[in-house]
């Protein structure tokens, strides 16, 4: 991971003029804006700390970082305080803020420290406490951390040989880099032909499925790469960009980390202090393979515990990565001439995001495929049943959607593709590739679902989509009451009734409180499991149905 900070305030770098901000860096970080407005400059000031070679001004540079326990530690062993004496003052001194400000040495770049400690009256400690080594480790870390970097403009071609081994930011290097590990018996030749190409074929399924990977010389003394796909072989010079792109993605995550010195390939690769940045990997791909290649982005940064930065002008990019844990969105904006950067935090700045690129709400139409559900707390149930018994791969933002038709409004839908009724909202318009979820509202001395959902359920049925009408009558009825004991630490010792009414069935749990489906479904989600759960009505089967639906979807 990046050398923890919790802010980097940096200015005067380009049409950063004045301080902007980045917060502290997660496993994934986009920076989202039009072209030419300072996404690369980011990135620049990022690269600045780690590699000598990148240099954005001196004092141009602050950060505020938190003390932590070793660092407290460290200070006591080089101040005139010892032992116990100090104990108490311990909890109030950790995780205050210093403020390291960037200058020059003759050895190069690092940091120095602003006495700014916030200790509010406990002044005498700021005078008192060596940081000296506190600012020695960070400006460590910094040294020690390898930044990987490609840019927005790249190609892989055919290369003559070089002994050295280098993957420049424009994709250089890459055809010799294969060549190396493939032809010279001291490295190991499944970096390639097994890691790399499983990752490959994971990101380009099901549009394409390599079987091998080759290099060969031409009369020229280049190489060229070839790709083998069954019996055919394609060079890889002659295919399109957007593959290049992921290969060059995977080169540097896969294969870069394994380079010891400049000649030589090892098949550990050690993480632990190592940054990658690239830029704009939507060019030339099509939204789907976007969102597969941002997918094992995510997923690869979770695995391997390390820091990835990314520039992107792509709708797709935000939709992936806004609701991840793991992921921190930045805005940059340039107007007048100047740039500036705001976090993305909530869903209106999301949207300002959207109309700064100009993105078009029909844009969805580019989802692999649609879930259609009632409202919020449906899909927190459904993803959660997903992951118990669909296909553990299958991800949402990649291979499915959830949009919401609201209840009683669902009369104002159809599923038929040619209906005449221009008063409908056609279904198919927004994805051929629908599903859909309806509570039953089956209760009482009601015995029939009612004519709309009769007449949704046999438009579905006659185009051959999924349509799940609830056995109980509604999705809560589906919720185990051991997850809600769990839960709300309650007694509740039977299941909700087929066609029983679910609020008043959780009165005896929540009491006089007004039930709040979405809230409820948040707070019991984590205690749903198969054990409490597999043998309620028709839920496991027809989660299995929609996961089968949705690997159709995306031919999985």
């Amino acid at each position: 991971m990046f050398p923890e900070f919790e802010e980097l305030r940096f200015r005067n770098y380009k049409s950063f003029e004045d301080f902007s901000s980045i917060s502290k860096l997660k496993n994934i970080n986009v920076f989202i804006g039009r072209n030419n407005c300072g996404k690369s400059s980011c990135i620049d000031v990022l690269q600045s700390l780690v590699d000598k070679d990148t240099n954005i001004g001196y004092n141009n540079v602050e950060i505020n970082y938190k003390i932590t326990n070793e660092d407290y530690d460290l200070m006591l062993c080089n101040s005139r305080y010892k032992g116990s004496a100090m104990k108490p003052y311990k909890e109030s001194f950790v995780k205050k803020i210093i403020k390291l400000t960037q200058w020059s040495t003759s050895s190069g770049e690092s940091f120095r420290t602003v006495y700014d400690f916030n200790l509010n009256d406990e002044k005498f400690i700021s005078n008192d406490f060596d940081v000296s080594m506190i600012i020695q480790n960070f400006n460590q870390k910094l040294i020690n951390t390898t930044f990987y970097r490609l840019n927005a403009e790249r190609d892989i071609v055919p290369e003559k040989e070089e002994k050295n081994i280098f993957l420049s930011k424009s994709g250089s290097g890459a055809t010799n880099l294969i060549n190396r590990i493939l032809n010279c018996a001291d490295s190991n030749e499944s970096i390639i032909r097994v890691d790399l190409l499983k990752a490959l074929n994971k990101i380009m399924s099901p549009d394409s499925e390599f079987t091998d990977i080759t290099i060969q010389k031409y009369s020229n003394e280049k190489w060229e790469i070839f790709l083998y796909e069954k019996d055919n072989r394609f060079p890889l010079s002659k295919m399109g960009s957007g593959l290049k792109t992921i290969i060059l993605v995977l080169l540097n995550l896969i294969v870069m980390p394994c380079v010891i010195g400049n000649t030589t390939i090892n098949k550990i690769a050690n993480y632990e202090n190592i940054v990658f940045a690239f830029e704009e990997l939507e060019n030339n791909l099509h939204p789907a393979l976007q969102r597969r290649l941002f997918e094992y982005i995510y997923r690869f940064s979770i695995e391997h515990d390390t820091t990835i930065l990314l520039t992107t002008h792509s709708h797709v990019a935000i939709n992936m990565f806004a609701g991840k844990k793991e992921a921190r969105l930045y805005h940059v904006i340039k107007e007048n001439g100047k740039s500036s950067i705001h976090n993305v935090e909530d869903y209106i700045t999301k949207c300002e995001i959207l109309n700064d690129l100009d993105v078009r709400a029909s844009d969805i139409f580019q989802s692999n495929g649609i879930i259609w559900v009632e409202g919020p707390s449906d899909k927190v149930y459904i993803k959660r049943w997903l992951e118990l018994w669909g296909n553990n791969e299958l991800v949402e933002g990649v291979d499915y959607q959830f949009l919401y038709y609201g209840g009683r409004i669902l009369s104002h839908f159809t599923a038929e593709p040619e209906s005449k009724d221009d008063n409908l909202i056609k279904i198919l318009s927004t994805n051929r590739n629908s599903a859909i979820v309806i509570d039953s509202d089956i209760c009482g001395k009601k015995k029939d679902i009612n004519i709309t959902k009769e007449r949704i359920k046999n438009e579905f049925e006659a185009v051959k989509m999924l349509c799940w009408i609830t056995a109980g009558k509604e999705i809560e009825n589906y919720v185990s009451y051991q997850a809600i004991n769990a839960a709300f630490n309650d007694k509740l010792s039977i299941q909700c009734g087929i066609n029983e009414k679910f609020p008043d069935y959780i009165k005896q749990v929540i009491g006089n409180s007004v039930f709040n489906k979405v809230d409820f479904s948040h707070k019991v989600i984590d205690y749903i499991n198969d054990e409490n759960s597999k043998d309620i009505l028709d839920l496991k089967q027809r989660i299995i149905d929609l996961s089968d639906t949705i690997q159709k979807w995306n031919k999985k």
